[in-house]
């Protein structure tokens, strides 16, 4: 959102990396793509690409297939 409101030309085309902090405070795995909310807000601000660090590397999707992945798994 902040993106969007500073730097609101930057955003189409750009990709998104999404990790997440463990109780520890250090970097964790994300598991797999759930947010709707985050999918559809990427979605429709133009991102292309989604990344989300996972335990076996880092998995790269296309906005529409994370948008789609999301909804399949919170259905």
């Amino acid at each position: 959102m902040d993106a969007l409101r500073k730097n609101p030309d930057k955003i189409p085309g750009s990709t998104l990396y999404y990790c997440r902090l463990g109780k520890d405070g250090k970097l964790a795995p994300s598991g797999e793509p759930w947010c709707t909310i985050c999918s559809k807000m990427t979605l429709d601000a133009g991102v292309s690409y989604f990344v989300l660090m996972k335990s076996e590397g880092y998995a790269a999707y296309a906005t529409d297939e994370y948008n789609l992945l999301s909804f399949a798994y919170a259905g």
